[in-house]
């Protein structure tokens, strides 16, 4: 069952949580710019976990794009060649799965992994992995714009 199946309807404060970090902002910034402490923001930030069921942030926030709960970022027209290796662990990000979980999956070394994930959040331009999920969504490498939200995304190898 995914966790879009199970979850309730996010409330508002909870939602601008979420957007806050789909927008590439931590808990601390969010809280400033909401007016809350951190604690309170870390608050709201777990219990939409719990209602979709999720331990990540990224995933947090890739569930609430499917969901409806935030709306979709606005197409980039804007060309990002990446590697194979590294495309096919935005849906495994998206998903919640951790660097060992993720290089288990994909038959790859953890360090391997973990750079991957590092140089294409660089080549994407963001620091933290829930702003990597709406990169992704804006450039259309998956969600409603791209080849489908746990679609892995091969090219032709003219890399």
């Amino acid at each position: 069952m995914s966790a879009t199946t199970q979850v309730r309807t996010l409330s508002s404060r909870e939602r601008q949580v979420v957007q806050g970090l789909a927008n590439g902002l931590i808990v601390p910034l969010i809280a400033r710019q909401l007016g809350l402490s951190p604690q309170t923001v870390n608050s709201y930030c777990l219990a939409a976990k719990v209602k979709f069921n999720v331990r990540k942030a990224a995933a947090l926030v890739h569930a609430a794009y499917e969901a409806g709960e935030i709306p979709e970022p606005a197409s980039a027209p804007v060309a990002v060649p990446l590697p194979d290796g590294q495309r096919a662990l935005l849906p495994l990000i998206a998903q919640g799965k951790s660097a060992p979980q993720m290089a288990a999956e994909l038959a790859r070394p953890v360090t391997d992994v973990r750079n991957d994930v590092r140089s294409m959040m660089s080549a994407l331009g963001v620091e933290q992995q829930p702003h990597l999920i709406t990169r992704a969504r804006q450039l259309g490498l998956f969600g409603p714009n791209g080849p489908g939200p746990m679609a892995v995304v091969m090219h032709g190898g003219n890399e």
